[in-house]
């Protein structure tokens, strides 16, 4: 029996190859920037509404899928990771967006990058009538300006709770201590605050508290 031992090692490799060849070869994702402003962001749902910014103008508004685990948030030097849940309305970000889903009708981002122009230098905390007390969004924002005032220690925060009406001006402070008071609790040393008269006098309004970023 006459064996072409030849032919054989060809066949077997074209079989190898043929084998390790990939049924579908999968096309690189392409991937597109936007900037913009977050609207509202929902990190258990896993969305982000942004509005666009282009053209020296606003654009629409439209919603893109974001993952705790697979989106990458990070600032524009890439030295400070964060997760989305950092990220909040009204930021200014940009972000590498690709498509999926079987007709591509899933926008995806893959990775956050936060403007540090963005910080707000202003924070406005809006109260019930007659009522005094910190809800979860105010919680949250105190917690931001703590953050910030930590990165920043050249900077102080004031809070002006001037009322549009002098015979509110009593609740307005009462609302400014118990702000005060969060942002102590929340690590911001009491003398890196303070209180006086320091905001926009076109926006005072009863139940309204500006706090603003002052230099030290």
């Amino acid at each position: 029996m006459n064996v072409n031992y030849s032919k054989i090692f060809i066949v077997a490799t074209a079989a190898v190859l043929f084998a390790s060849m990939p049924a579908h070869a999968q096309p690189k994702p392409v991937i597109t920037q936007v900037s913009g402003e977050i609207a509202w962001i929902d990190v258990q749902l896993g969305q982000l509404q942004l509005t666009s910014f282009a053209d020296n103008s606003w654009q629409e508004t439209q919603v893109y899928r974001i993952s705790l685990q697979n989106t990458l948030v990070t600032d524009p030097m890439d030295q400070e990771y964060l997760v989305v849940k950092d990220l909040h309305e009204g930021q200014f970000i940009k972000m590498d967006v690709s498509k999926r889903g079987k007709n591509g009708e899933e926008l995806f981002v893959s990775k956050i990058v936060t403007d540090l122009r963005s910080t707000p230098q202003t924070w406005e905390f809006n109260f019930n009538p007659n009522e005094a007390r910190l809800n979860n969004g105010d919680m949250r924002m105190v917690n931001d300006i703590a953050a910030y005032l930590k990165k920043n220690p050249s900077l102080q925060i004031g809070l002006d709770g001037t009322a549009s009406e002098s015979r509110d001006q009593a609740l307005n402070d009462h609302r400014v201590d118990n702000i005060r008071a969060a942002l102590i609790k929340a690590g911001v040393p009491a003398d890196r605050i303070s209180t006086t008269a320091i905001g926009n006098r076109d926006l005072r309004r009863n139940g309204r508290i500006e706090a603003l970023l002052v230099t030290a």
